[in-house]
């Protein structure tokens, strides 16, 4: 991945592309001749308030958090169940009182799922089907440690597992304020902070940081963790709804893609992250709240989530 100068991509920029409903952008000569084409719609939430989503490999479906649909029986928010395989939507699981901010799948393949709501509680629900990412350890000689990144509107900080209990805190070098959130690609040893605007940036920015550790000197001095920006894109003038970005390789190999929802046109915009160039911007009905890759035999695809609706999208 190339460290060259910061690019940065405005999607004002693009913003006069004749994008009719249903359509999708892609840019002309993209490497490879492979995108994201639509696959196919769910609906999730007849009422809306759908916020997140992630995917259980082993169970090879999607869960998006919704609204108790049947509230005055089973108040409060919880998870729907949407399988890839067939993509139907089934049971919904109630978890927590208040709307739920963020899920994640125990990598152990467990089905274990840790969620974070708005109730200020955090829920481990083995699944009968906060901004907070793991870094698994790895055979990388600019980053070789584990453990997990937090982030909060002030900034952000790594904690690096010492050992099965101990978690040691690094202080990351992010901007003073405006941070929405931190996702990781372990692969690459890189992660990706988002920005929401402000007075000095007036569009929402996803910036792409290198992971990197300085090697220990001495006994008396530990070493340290940090990042360093790689590359900058630029998604609209509005972050009202803290949509969550992502960061993962390409598939096929070859490269790395930041996804990130545009609120101001309502789409998925999809970047080669070593160019800084825009491949693709998928338009949806409402706001791009989350997204995520996953793979089912062989095939990649790309949920984006909407208050009501799970769009799909096959890498073809």
């Amino acid at each position: 991945m190339s460290r060259g100068g910061q690019g940065s991509l405005s999607s004002s920029a693009s913003g006069s592309l004749p994008l009719g409903p249903g359509s999708q952008w892609a840019a002309p000569g993209s490497r490879g001749g492979a995108q994201y084409v639509f696959s196919k719609a769910v609906l999730v939430s007849q009422a809306g308030g759908s916020r997140v989503l992630a995917y259980c490999e082993p169970l090879s479906c999607l869960l998006a958090s919704q609204p108790s649909p049947q509230a005055t029986l089973v108040p409060g928010c919880g998870v729907k169940k949407v399988s890839v395989v067939n993509m139907k939507a089934s049971q919904y699981v109630p978890i927590h009182s208040k709307q739920i901010r963020g899920l994640c799948f125990n990598r152990q393949n467990d089905s274990l799922l840790l969620s974070a709501a708005l109730d200020n509680t955090i829920k481990l629900t083995r699944c009968p089907v906060a901004s907070l990412c793991y870094v698994p350890r790895a055979a990388s000689s600019s980053f070789p440690c584990g453990g997990l990144i937090s982030s909060s509107l002030e900034g952000g900080c790594f904690w690096e597992q010492v050992n099965e209990n101990t978690y040691r805190p690094h202080a990351m070098p992010l901007e003073g304020a405006g941070c929405t959130g931190i996702q990781v690609e372990a692969e690459s040893r890189h992660c990706l902070v988002t920005y929401r605007p402000g007075r000095s940036n007036p569009s929402l920015r996803c910036v792409l940081m290198a992971l990197t550790r300085t090697p220990q000197q001495d006994s008396a001095h530990l070493p340290s963790c940090s990042c360093s920006p790689v590359q900058t894109f630029s998604a609209g003038s509005s972050c009202k709804l803290l949509t969550k970005n992502a960061v993962f390789s390409r598939p096929g190999g070859g490269g790395t893609l930041v996804c990130a929802g545009d609120e101001a046109s309502s789409s998925t915009m999809v970047w080669d992250a070593s160019s800084g160039s825009l491949l693709q911007k998928l338009p949806a009905d409402l706001p791009v709240l989350d997204i995520s890759p996953f793979s089912l035999n062989g095939d990649h695809f790309l949920a984006s989530l909407t208050e009501k609706m799970l769009k799909l999208y096959r890498w073809e």
